[in-house]
This record gives C-alpha cells, sequence and structure tokens, in this order.
C-alpha cells in the first residue's frame, strides 16, 4: 500500500508529499518558493554603520565577531554573534552596525557592481574589522506567499549555538563554505541553502513562538492542520464542511468554531482564497486554458471561476494573465482577510 501511495502520486503529478502527510507547515513553507541573491564575505569595521535597501526579506548571518542589526530608526537593535541568523522580513531597508551612535552610510558607497554580481569579499567601512557576516536578499512568490509572511514578525532570531549546530548550524557552513564560489550551478546550491535557513527560522518561530490566530497557529493543531492539508493537497476536491469537520473528528459547529479561532476566518474563506491564488499562480505562469484551471481549483464553470477571480483579483483573469508582471497592481482585494 504504502508504494502505491508514492507511485500514484508520481504517475498523476500529485500534490506534494508534505500534504498527503498532513503536514500543513511544510505545504505553506514549500509554496514560499524563495528565491535569493547572496553577497559575498561583508567585514565590518568598527565605528560603520550601513544601511542596506529594502527586499521582500533580507538574511544576515553572523560568520565572526558580534554586530547590531536594526530594522528602522525607532526599533530596538538586534544583537547578533557568530552562529547567529537573523532574517528580516518585510521590504523595510536595515542598517548593520557594531554601534548605534555611528553615522549611517549607504552600502553602495563601499560595494561595486562587479563585487555584488561576483560575490567578491567586501569591506565595509575603515579599520579593524569587528564582526563578518554574509547577507542574502529574498524575494517569494507574489501570489502564494503573502499569506504567510502576513503571520510573521518583521525579524525572526535563530541560533546555531542553541542546539550545538544542528541543522541551522549545517546550512550556515555550507552557505558560508560556498559563498564565493562561481563555478556552474553555485547560484542553485546557494539558493537552496538559504532557502533552508528561512525555513529553519519560521518553523522555529512557530515552535517557540506560535501566534494566537493566523495560519501558522491552525497548521499546528493537531485537528485543523491536517485538514489545511488535505485543502491544499486537492483544490479541485467538492469539499464540504461535513466532509472537511469528519477529517478533523470534530462536529460541523465544532470544528467551524475552532478553525475560526485559529484561523481567522472560516473554512469556506480560507478554501476561497487558497483557490484563487493557486488558480493566479497558474495564470501568470502556464498557458493553460482557463476551463482547465477552473476545474484544478474545483470549479465546473469556466463563467463561475471567472467570477470569483474577478471578486478576488479586482481584475478578470484573462487581464490578469496579459499583464507583464503580477505587481503590477494585480493583487488580491485590499478587503480579503489579512491571514490568507
Amino acid at each position: 500500500m504504502a508504494a502505491e501511495l508514492v507511485l500514484n502520486w508520481f504517475r498523476a503529478a500529485g500534490p506534494p508529499a508534505a500534504a498527503l502527510a498532513g503536514d500543513a507547515l511544510s505545504v505553506l513553507l514549500t509554496e514560499l518558493r524563495p528565491t535569493s541573491w547572496v553577497s559575498g564575505l561583508c567585514s565590518l569595521s568598527r565605528h560603520c554603520a550601513v544601511a542596506f535597501p529594502a527586499a521582500p526579506a533580507s538574511v544576515i548571518l553572523v560568520s565572526a565577531g558580534r554586530l547590531l542589526v536594526r530594522r528602522d530608526p525607532d526599533a530596538v537593535p538586534l544583537e547578533a554573534r557568530k552562529g547567529d541568523a537573523v532574517v528580516l522580513i518585510g521590504g523595510t531597508t536595515h542598517v548593520i552596525c557594531d554601534d548605534v551612535a555611528s553615522p549611517v552610510q549607504p552600502v553602495d558607497r563601499f560595494v561595486s557592481r562587479e563585487q555584488v554580481r561576483d560575490r567578491r569579499p567586501v569591506v565595509l567601512g575603515r579599520g579593524p574589522a569587528c564582526a563578518s557576516f554574509l547577507g542574502a536578499a529574498v524575494r517569494f512568490d507574489p501570489v502564494v506567499a503573502p499569506g504567510l509572511l502576513r503571520s510573521l514578525p518583521g525579524q525572526i532570531f535563530v541560533s546555531a549555538r542553541a542546539d550545538g549546530g544542528g541543522a541551522l548550524g549545517v546550512a550556515i557552513q555550507l552557505l558560508e563554505d560556498r559563498a564565493s564560489d562561481t563555478t556552474p550551478g553555485s547560484h542553485a546550491l546557494l539558493n537552496c541553502l538559504v532557502g533552508a535557513i528561512v525555513v529553519e527560522a519560521i518553523r522555529a518561530h512557530a515552535h517557540d513562538t506560535p501566534p494566537p490566530t493566523g495560519v501558522l497557529r491552525a497548521a499546528a493543531d493537531e485537528r485543523i492542520g491536517p485538514v489545511v492539508s488535505l485543502m491544499h493537497a486537492d483544490l479541485a476536491k467538492p469539499w464540504t464542511l461535513e466532509r472537511l469537520s469528519l477529517e478533523a473528528g470534530l462536529s460541523r459547529s465544532s470544528f467551524c468554531e475552532r478553525f475560526r479561532d485559529l484561523m481567522g476566518h472560516s473554512p469556506a474563506t480560507y478554501l476561497r482564497h487558497v483557490r484563487m491564488r493557486h488558480a493566479a499562480r497558474l495564470i501568470r505562469t502556464t498557458e493553460l486554458e482557463l476551463a482547465s484551471i477552473a476545474a484544478q481549483v474545483g470549479y465546473r464553470s469556466e463563467g463561475a471561476f471567472c467570477t470569483a477571480f474577478k471578486n478576488w483579483a479586482g481584475r478578470t483573469p484573462g487581464a490578469y494573465r496579459t499583464a507583464r508582471d503580477a505587481s503590477l497592481g494585480l493583487r488580491p482585494n485590499d478587503a480579503r482577510p489579512a491571514s490568507v
């Protein structure tokens, strides 16, 4: 039976294995699809403060010494030492320094285009170094990722020192070892390593400081998490509240109440947004006919699907597809629930 399950999944290009296993958090993390640009090793001089531009997310890995990371001028700086990683989320600029009193200078003052392109080592400031670090700018799937990212804090701190290294320590060490590697395939390897660090940071946050409500909280629940996985695993299925509550082992009323308390909105609302996000990604990245996409996300009628999509995105599927970039105003309505 186990072999048959895997073979059927393979032949049918089925949902992620995590969905079949009921691991909702892995399903959500997989849908982030992070891509990154990694810097060369940066050496930070004493009494130097450097401002870095905004990115959807930034990762700072400290390989030696001590430094401070400040997400905005009014925020309390976060201290990081060798073996620590800081993940910044939310697309804001940030400052790396060893002393908050130091005057802030833009990173372009110290880094050339060639150094960025070739991941060459960078010296930030003048004088003796107080720390060295690697940085990475990270972007995520522009349609699917926002639902999860909105449930995360602006910064996540994780340390490889806490558990004697562990998976995070291995990923950081590999990234440090390969940061200067420019041979073919190196970008793919570095991207995977940065993705692993981002995933580990989010997993640690979800475990140590779970939010009271939202998709992270619901994914961790023993009853609701597996149901979330099932929704993602088969968006074409005509899910009903009766079937979902049966899968959760709860009465219909108890299921709806528990789902809403954890997620912040109803099962139907969550399922609709998951379907529309998946449809948006297919429209943006494939040439599939709209009727085929509609069927994949549970709509028997192309017309009903187009109406639902326009209500969600503010534009028709055709207008969404012909746009050059999903970021050109083609985003889900601001009226959508904050956690989806």
